[in-house]
């Protein structure tokens, strides 16, 4: 388009080309006064034709110095108009949008001037440029120039102060121009979307949480942001809203705000972690458990990974070791609080068909349609995928955290306990076997927990609680194990007693070694005598088998008295003892511990008949330095009685015959020493052999010698058993080991 139809006065085409700023602003007045009489007059077609001469002649013009000119021409134009520009924009912001982004500096920030007093003009009606507007803002925002800066500035506030007084702001359009640029990565286009976010937010007539799941991706990735001062902004937005969020928790739709939470959980960057804990631990909550409980699954196995201490800040701001450890420790909190909010949420699902029908009627309808065998089915499903997320991270071993593994365990045993028994949930035969699998892998775990907690979740989904007997109850249990010791003995040699011992606190110790030594020797000897070594040991030193030993003990008047022990006890020691004969020091020891000091003494004199070796120094050596313990206080205290403890001193001279001039040796030595003063072999042993085989004189009356004779002889019928049963076992431990070495 070249001149306008009206005539415009050369003097202002002059000046406004002119360099000198003063002699455009006199070109400007006239134009000003040439549009007030053209929109005085209704001639909209020539105020048009006006500013498409500017826009050609002037905007398109390659001299900076013409294209100020033009922009202030066109801004005259649209203050001389003032509310009426609304009807110029689309043609007075298209020539000013297109200097904002000119090379020469003089021109942008005239730009900028010009379209600051266009939207002051034009007010709310400029709203409709609101996106080009914004993208103007933050492209200034980050200009070289510090006046440019500054300008953009004034613009954005001007743009707020517009916003104020619309009383009918298109806040949906907005919210999406904010979604499209939020996750922009330079710093100003963040700082200009959170300054508008926050500006929202404190506008009573705008319910930005009605919005949230637009823009809550977006403002966890700016939290993550390495400047400190977008970061901090970010931390206080959210919040500000999670603090509405407490106050009003159903005004939204939870679900899709559930997945960018899970989403960012699994970020490295403590502090975004932490702020998503905390909205998911509030959902989990408040929100409607029908959107929960789908989830529950994904939820846990994101959750899951929060118990890990390894991992590193995502960004180097918080390089304190002190705050990054407190996040660690108050995003644990947060994750155990969700795991057991949803916990909480699974149990109590058997009442939650009531509370539907009073707040939902499509729920009612819902339920109504499904039949119970539908509704058991689903939750027998809902609950089989909770335990394969559970084994799928338990299964990972050593590469996830001792607090994951205490978590996965937990939940584990509170899915067996609280729901398996209450709500009769079945669970696929493929997937408990691959629990009880991967249960048992557990027990090579390093962490104490971890392992005593395996234990007890292990024994208690393994227990056969049909069974009447206590014994027989845990049989299905300890047989899985020592099968489970016997495949991996080499991993858990360090680990069994520890293993063991705990075992024995989650399940009598009685009953352990009563069915581990019924079960043993069915395996090889290797592991029947590292075994037997191994629960000796704990027979001899751990406090939490003290029962154990005192059952034990009762029996020890066997040998002395006319009266049986219970046949339980009695079965417990004759069970322990077809075992314990494959490791001759446990045997020896067992013989002590009770009381059985014939037996023992005679079995040390077979040592003369069996190959010494080192290992059964060593394992002599021991027990020797064990007698000492208080365990064996009564054993000590025995040797006092010179007429009734023959067997424990010839025991004792025994052991100190088969060692050689150790340390250990002088140690026994000098304990004998304290009684050589009585009369230690003063004492006939071949008539109290015959009187196990003769029966005692009548002393009483010939009812009662009849039954002590035969008493007597039982026993002397059973001792010589038990040698029998120890002299073959050995004579099958020295042919294996020949045929052991024949074939190296």
């Amino acid at each position: 388009m070249g001149e306008p139809s009206f005539q415009l006065p050369q003097v202002c085409i002059r000046l406004l080309n002119d360099k000198l700023f003063e002699k455009k602003k006199i070109a400007c007045k006239e134009i000003e006064i040439l549009t007030k009489d053209l929109n005085s007059r209704n001639q909209a077609n020539h105020i048009k034709e006006l500013i498409e001469y500017f826009h050609k002649n002037f905007i398109e013009n390659s001299s900076p110095n013409s294209k100020i000119g033009g922009l202030l021409a066109i801004a005259s134009v649209a203050v001389a108009l003032d509310q009426d520009s609304k009807f110029y924009l689309q043609e007075i912001c298209r020539s000013i949008f297109l200097c904002t982004n000119d090379y020469q500096r003089d021109v942008r920030y005239r730009a900028l001037e010009s379209l600051y007093n266009v939207a002051k003009c034009a007010r709310s009606n400029i709203l409709v440029f609101l996106s080009e507007i914004f993208d103007i803002v933050v492209r200034s925002g980050e200009d070289s120039d510090q006046s440019i800066r500054e300008a953009s500035l004034l613009m954005d506030k001007l743009m707020k102060d517009i916003v104020i007084e619309c009383t009918d702001f298109d806040i949906v359009n907005f919210i999406g121009l904010i979604r499209e640029r939020i996750y922009a990565l330079s710093p100003n286009t963040r700082k200009l979307i959170l300054s508008w976010i926050d500006f929202l937010d404190s506008l009573p007539e705008i319910d930005l949480l009605v919005y949230i799941e637009d823009i809550l991706d977006g403002l966890l990735k700016i939290a993550c942001d390495s400047n400190l001062d977008i970061q901090r902004t970010a931390e206080t937005i959210l919040s500000e809203l999670f603090e509405k969020l407490k106050m009003n928790p159903k005004c939204f739709d939870s679900k899709p705000l559930v997945k960018i939470l899970l989403i960012h959980i699994q970020t490295d960057d403590h502090l975004v972690k932490n702020i998503s804990l905390k909205w998911l631990d509030q959902f989990v909550r408040t929100i409607d458990e029908r959107d929960i409980l789908p989830n529950t699954a994904h939820i846990l196995s994101v959750i899951l990974t929060c118990f890990s201490s390894d991992n590193q800040m995502g960004n180097d701001n918080l390089d304190d070791c002190a705050e990054i450890e407190d996040f660690r420790h108050k995003n644990m909190i947060l994750a155990k609080s969700i795991i057991e909010n949803l916990m909480n949420l699974i149990t109590k699902k058997p009442t939650r068909i009531e509370t539907d029908i009073i707040t939902d009627d499509k729920v009612v309808q819902e339920k109504i349609s499904k039949s119970p065998t539908q509704e058991k089915d689903e939750d027998d499903l809902k609950i089989s995928k909770i335990l394969i997320v559970l084994l799928n991270h338990l299964e990972m071993g050593e590469t996830i955290s001792s607090p994951s593994k205490i978590a996965i365990l937990e939940w584990i045993h509170k899915i067996y306990i609280n729901l398996n028994n209450i709500a009769k949930i079945k669970i696929d035969p493929l997937i408990e076997n691959k629990l009880n699998e991967i249960l048992l892998h557990t027990l090579k775990d390093q962490c104490d927990d971890v392992v005593q907690l395996d234990l007890k979740v292990f024994t208690e989904i393994n227990i056969d609680r049909r069974r009447r007997q206590e014994d027989y109850r845990y049989k299905d249990v300890i047989e899985s194990l020592l099968q489970f010791f016997a495949k991996k003995l080499d991993q858990l040699r360090e680990r069994m007693p520890f293993i063991i011992i705990n075992l024995c606190r989650t399940i009598d110790s009685k009953i352990v070694y009563l069915t581990m030594s019924r079960n043993l020797l069915r395996y090889d000897i290797q592991f029947i005598c590292f075994m037997v070594y191994t629960m000796n040991t704990i027979l001899l030193t751990s406090n939490h088998l003290h029962a154990l030993r005192n059952e034990l003990r009762k029996d020890s008047s066997c040998e002395k008295e006319s009266d049986i022990s219970s046949h339980l006890e009695q079965n417990l020691f004759d069970i322990m003892y077809t075992a314990w004969c494959y490791s001759s020091v446990s045997v020896i020891s067992l013989c002590f511990l009770t009381k059985r000091y014939r037996l023992a003494s005679k079995l040390i004199l077979l040592f003369g008949d069996i190959d010494i070796t080192l290992d059964l120094l060593i394992e002599i050596d021991k027990l020797i330095q064990m007698l000492e313990s208080p365990i064996f206080t009564s054993l000590r205290l025995d040797l006092l009685n010179p007429n009734g403890n023959h067997f424990l001193r010839k025991s004792l001279y025994g052991l100190l015959m088969v060692l050689p001039q150790s340390e250990t040796f002088h140690l026994l030595r000098k304990r004998l020493q304290c009684i050589s003063n009585l009369n230690v072999w003063e004492y006939d042993e071949e008539k109290d052999d015959r009187k196990f085989q003769h029966g005692l004189p009548n002393r009483l009356n010939q009812s009662k010698s009849s039954s002590s004779s035969q008493s007597e002889k039982a026993k002397q019928e059973d001792l010589e058993r038990k040698i029998d049963y120890y002299i073959e076992i050995q004579d099958y431990l020295k042919s294996e080991r020949q045929s052991s070495s024949t074939i190296i």
